[in-house]
């Protein structure tokens, strides 16, 4: 495992829960014994989405890092708090909501978490067991029944899209440029999410169904881009005042930040064809 860790402080005023809550933090929270730490102040709940949604704003504020899963020249399990990239965010912050509501609050705990969140079937083999497409992600993480798909209940509509941007753009990642074996697993695991139904929620539809996302869910924005499925990620959370608002690592912003409305981001994001949407279980 390969941790980069700056010790960057980062001003962090606190983070109010959708629950109305303030967890206010001294410092900012640049390791993982400090991100444990701030756990144990967490109210307890049963939901874990009120858990996400708590636990993703005592990040707010950290830069937006791209790049990091992918420095090491093999694959390790890899995690920074210095910070993120949009995946990064949820995965980490999902991991964490499992230590919370699991009561656990211990590095090999949140390893143990991030490795079963992020690789095919919870298990690190090499660069082709990362779940590198959100298509991919989303059915390893449903199979291990760590969310649920609710796109498809929502009224959601079938992908036509097939995945193969990796298997032939190789050049774009390090780890496939050289290696033909690793392109020919990378697309036998394109197959395969190819041959599942995929279901987003287009966005014409949003208004419908935005009543019945909640604080905690993730968001998957769909892209129209050839061979990709999904362009961002992000959390659902609710304000006090009912408005459904996006947080997420964003590139534009460069930092972790609550976004204006999920309606208003999906109105200016004009590349975008909808969304899935992903409870934690």
């Amino acid at each position: 495992m390969t941790t980069r860790r700056n010790f960057m402080k980062i001003a962090l005023l606190g983070a109010v829960a959708a629950t109305g809550k303030t967890f206010a933090a001294s410092d900012a929270i640049d390791t993982l014994p400090q991100a444990l730490e701030a756990l144990k102040s967490i109210s307890k709940s049963g939901n874990i989405g009120e858990y996400v949604a708590s636990i993703g704003q005592l990040f707010l504020g950290k830069p937006y890092i791209g790049g990091t899963l992918d420095e090491n020249e093999s694959e390790e399990l890899t995690y920074t708090f210095d910070g993120f990239d949009c995946v990064t965010f949820c995965e980490t912050v999902i991991s964490l909501a499992h230590l919370a509501q699991l009561g656990e609050y211990t590095i090999p705990a949140f390893e143990r978490e991030l490795t079963k969140i992020r690789y095919r079937g919870g298990i690190l083999n090499d660069y082709s067991s990362r779940s590198h497409y959100t298509s991919e992600w989303i059915r390893s993480n449903e199979d291990l029944g760590i969310i649920k798909d609710l796109s498809q209940e929502l009224g959601g509509i079938l992908f036509s899209s097939k995945l193969n941007f990796m298997s032939t753009h190789p050049n774009f990642y390090s780890a496939l440029k050289n290696s033909p074996e690793m392109v020919k697993k990378i697309v036998a695991n394109e197959n395969r999410i190819n041959a599942c139904k995929r279901f987003y929620i287009p966005k014409a539809e949003f208004g419908k169904i935005e009543r019945d996302i909640s604080s905690g869910d993730m968001i998957a924005i769909v892209t129209g881009k050839a061979g990709l499925d999904y362009s961002h990620v992000g959390l659902a959370l609710r304000k006090n005042n009912g408005k459904l608002h996006f947080m997420h690592a964003s590139s534009a912003k460069k930092c972790v930040i609550i976004d204006s409305t999920l309606a208003e981001y999906l109105e200016r994001n004009t590349s975008s064809l909808g969304i899935s949407v992903l409870r934690p279980l």
